[in-house]
């Protein structure tokens, strides 16, 4: 059957309005527009560079910010410029808290998609008003904390209510690349009249540079300003090839003449061998500042340093076993007075370190004293550092590791009863290692206000399966007048050796509330009713 001319013209239409839908323009926007941010500049004047002291992880640790927030170290009085256009709340931060924002200031971008805050100002406002990029709109103080610093925070709205942004999708603000908004780090506002250019290519003195030996980093200048420029410090922006930011801050006494160029040489110690970025370089001096983004690659060798050979005391090792690896290091003269120290990772990702010393052979270095192991699973071995002329140095190790096994108690969770003459204390663990937990004593430790340290109380565990939960009961004695005793650690014994255990925050029942129900309470721990 042959389609009618009427088909023909249905189906063009349908596949025309199908492509229609398709295209971008048929498309709903998906969220937020992340690359708005990169047209904001940052809050302070031209010329003025300042530290950042805090950063976004930070802020959520300790519950100081909702969405992606950094502190800056600008003194009081420094005058404060919109980041943006925008619709702007001037606010007074009244909650009960030890800190808060004090006065600050609420930007709502255009598109009302952000939300920008700035916290702590010196003075109070009140009001809402339009404000526009670079207007003036107040100056930073400490108001609601007790030290001078700009809280910056950004929020974005999801239909409902402002949230955090998504950290992995914010590549610049106000300008700056986000990698480099890491705290130690000057930044500069960008978007002003340059009198600093950074333009001819960055200067090694050696390439490679040798672990170990000072390199010398050449920063070209030209000043196209009508006045001499004198530089007091230059900041240099690194990426370590472990992907940790770092900076390292010259100071010295430089001068470019007006229209002239200067050659700004800046000494380096790079502390671990590798492919090492240089993110960026910032320049201050008096009464102006200067910075410039960067992709330098610079290669740091070894040497005449290398780890031949880790070993550890066996392939797996049980709970209270000594941790006791050598470690067989070929070294040049240069590194043979350098002290060394074996740093790795327990299982929990907790870090601990352990000096070594020569052995027999001078190249042979062994532990001063064993790591008494406390936790089950692997142990790693990841970073030899040596320390010579003031300078501590890193050899990385790759699959230096040990397994443990055996019984592991933790405590899953902790409540207390104050009683008239005893502090009783209930503890929820769960024996999370592979191998039973056979007789073993649980001891809390405390103080009775600021007096010295003392064994509280001790129960016996008898007998605990691999994964198997138990509530254990400590009954502390209250000597008479102590009623402030404060508990401060707790351990259990396993073949003769004291494991310290991690404490949840105590939930405490009011004193003289009626006993508890011990019975009732053993499927979700003990708490006083």
């Amino acid at each position: 059957m042959i389609p009618s001319r009427r088909s023909w013209t249905i189906l063009w239409l349908l596949l025309n309005l199908g492509i229609v839908l398709l295209t971008p323009w048929g498309v709903a926007a998906d969220g937020p527009d992340y690359g708005e941010l990169g047209d904001w500049v940052l809050p302070w004047g031209c010329g003025e560079a300042y530290r950042v002291s805090w950063e976004p992880e930070g802020h959520w640790t300790y519950g100081k910010a909702r969405g992606v927030a950094y502190d800056f170290v600008l003194p009081e009085g420094t005058p404060l410029y919109a980041p943006l256009s925008g619709n702007a709340r001037f606010l007074e931060d009244t909650r009960p808290l030890e800190t808060h924002f004090g006065h600050y200031i609420e930007i709502t971008s255009p598109s009302g998609d952000w939300l920008v805050r700035l916290a702590h100002l010196r003075d109070p406002q009140a009001g809402e008003r339009w404000v526009s990029q670079g207007e003036l709109i107040g100056f930073s103080g400490r108001s609601g904390v007790t030290a001078d610093h700009l809280h910056f925070e950004l929020l974005t709205w999801d239909g409902e209510q402002w949230v955090c942004p998504e950290l992995e999708r914010l590549e610049r603000i106000c300008g700056m690349p986000r990698s480099s908004l890491f705290e130690g780090a000057y930044i500069l506002r960008r978007g002003c009249k340059p009198e600093l250019l950074q333009e001819r290519p960055l200067r090694l003195d050696s390439i490679p540079v040798i672990l170990g030996q000072e390199a010398l980093l050449t920063v070209p200048l030209d000043n196209i300003g009508g006045e001499t420029a004198r530089i007091r410090e230059v900041q240099l922006l690194l990426r370590s090839p472990g992907g940790e930011r770092t900076t390292v801050d010259v100071e010295g006494n430089w001068w470019v003449p007006a229209e002239g160029q200067a050659d700004l040489d800046c000494p380096l110690h790079l502390f671990t061998p590798g492919a090492w970025r240089l993110l960026g370089v910032t320049c201050l001096g008096d009464d102006l500042a200067a910075s410039w983004e960067s992709e330098t690659m610079i290669m740091v060798r070894a040497g005449e340093l290398s780890v031949a050979s880790l070993t550890w005391p066996a392939v797996d090792m049980a709970m209270g076993d000594a941790l006791a690896p050598t470690v067989l290091l070929d070294r040049g003269d240069d590194w043979s007075g350098a002290e060394s120290t074996l740093q790795g990772s327990r299982p929990d990702g907790g870090i601990w370190r352990m000096p070594l010393q020569p052995v027999a052979q001078h190249d042979e270095l062994a532990p001063v004293a064993p790591l008494i192991v406390d936790q089950v699973g692997p142990w790693r071995a990841e970073t030899l550092w040596l320390a010579r002329d003031g300078r501590d140095y890193a050899l990385p190790l790759t699959g230096a590791s040990v397994a443990v096994h055996g019984p592991q108690l933790v405590v899953r969770g902790l409540n207390s009863y104050h009683g008239s003459d005893r502090l009783s204390l209930f503890l929820r663990v769960r024996n999370v290692g592979s191998m039973p937990l056979d007789l073993s004593a649980l001891d809390v430790w405390g103080r009775c206000g600021d007096g010295d340290l003392a064994l509280g109380g001790r129960q016996t565990i008898a007998f605990l399966w691999p994964h198997a939960p138990s509530f254990v009961q400590i009954d502390v004695p209250l000597a008479e007048g102590c009623d402030d005793w404060q508990l401060v650690e707790a351990g259990y014994w396993h073949r003769g050796n004291y494991c310290p255990l991690a404490l949840p925050q105590a939930s405490t029942a009011p004193a003289h509330a009626p006993a508890l129900d011990v019975v009732a309470s053993r499927e979700y721990g003990l708490r006083a009713q």
